[in-house]
């Protein structure tokens, strides 16, 4: 029987730390051990002291009602030294899928995994999600999310493996804290990467994306389910990113968001995503970011030979309204952690 492969996790935490991180790039913040949950708060005193008016750009009108990002993480092989077999073709699937609601108004971030191992069709072939978007693009990635969660994504984004080393580099690391000993040969170089379990560790670009692709490792807590991990850890990544992203003044999250945005593939004009930035720095007291998944528990299909996360769109829709409302999706399917 065939299992599925390591995850393109990283990717989520490169495409929302431009498009997100951005967002929350000047306040400061407090996270809870779950590590699914972040509120963004300066101190009283700086929030008064630096708080400006929201700035402003003729050219750019900002909407004030929700909306959704769906951020893909291709694993096409392109730059890496692993472009053989089923990558062979250029294509990649979309091993990292997310759906992020930003809320202009209440100054909300909320990001929920969609799994890659969801149960899907294309073409009336059932799949894993992560195929649609190898076999049709994007248009039939939207299309499959859609069906099943009920949401019709405003904008995409979308990067590959070689983006998010760089932007580990060049900010000097990522310190976060690991759970577990890891250990894993980075796509990228082929060289064999692992670390041990600790806390306040700063990872290069190549532990980074070892730290954020591993699942394996966590075989011993429950070996179905070790991809639920994996995706809590990807959430745990994004969240350290942005508060290190967050020592920011309001003019220079322009400057970064568009020295970023070549890096990735999206529908989002760079200048809106930097008007929501500033935006949101004006507001940087009241940011609040949520974070969860939707359904992740499976089982061998019998039909096609691969472990696939149940096709629960009752569950979904329940997630999707709750988050619609202001709500944690957490509330609704529980993470899977070894915190």
């Amino acid at each position: 029987m065939k299992k599925s492969r390591s995850s393109l996790a990283f990717l989520l935490v490169f495409m929302l730390a431009v498009a997100l991180a951005s967002l929350v790039a000047c306040g400061g913040s407090q996270e809870t051990k779950q590590k699914d949950t972040l509120s963004v708060n300066s101190e009283p005193a700086e929030v008064e002291a630096e708080e400006s008016e929201e700035p402003e750009d003729p050219d750019v009108t900002l909407r004030t009602d929700p909306f959704w990002v769906m951020v893909v993480g291709d694993d096409r092989r392109e730059g890496t030294v692993g472009k053989h077999g089923q990558y062979a073709d250029g294509k990649g699937r979309s091993d990292t899928l997310m759906l992020v609601r930003v809320d202009p108004k209440n100054y909300k971030l909320t990001l929920v995994t969609v799994p890659r191992d969801t149960q899907a069709w294309y073409e009336d072939q059932k799949c894993k999600i992560n195929e649609t978007y190898h076999k049709g693009g994007i248009d039939a990635l939207k299309k499959a999310v859609k069906e099943l969660t009920g949401v019709e994504a405003d904008y995409y984004l979308i990067t590959t493996f070689v983006s998010f080393q760089n932007l580990v580099d060049d900010m000097g690391g990522l310190t976060i804290d690991v759970p577990i000993d890891e250990g894993m040969t980075d796509v990228v170089t082929g060289d064999w990467v692992e670390f041990s379990a600790g806390e306040n560790q700063t990872l290069n670009g190549k532990e980074a994306l070892v730290y954020a692709r591993e699942r394996h490792a966590y075989e011993a807590y429950n070996g179905n389910l070790q991809e639920a991990f994996r995706q809590t850890n990807d959430r745990y990544i994004l969240k350290t990113m942005i508060m290190q992203i967050l020592s920011g003044t309001p003019d220079e999250v322009g400057t970064a968001v568009e020295a970023l945005y070549k890096n990735f593939e999206t529908d989002w004009d760079v200048k809106e995503i930097v008007g929501y930035a500033k935006k949101f720095c004006a507001h940087r007291d009241k940011i609040e970011i949520l974070a969860g998944t939707g359904p992740y528990d499976g089982d061998i299909d019998p039909e096609i030979d691969l472990w696939l996360a149940y096709r629960d769109e009752d569950t979904w829709a329940r997630v999707i309204a709750h988050v619609n409302e202001g709500g944690d999706p957490t509330d609704i399917v529980p993470i899977m952690s070894v915190w």
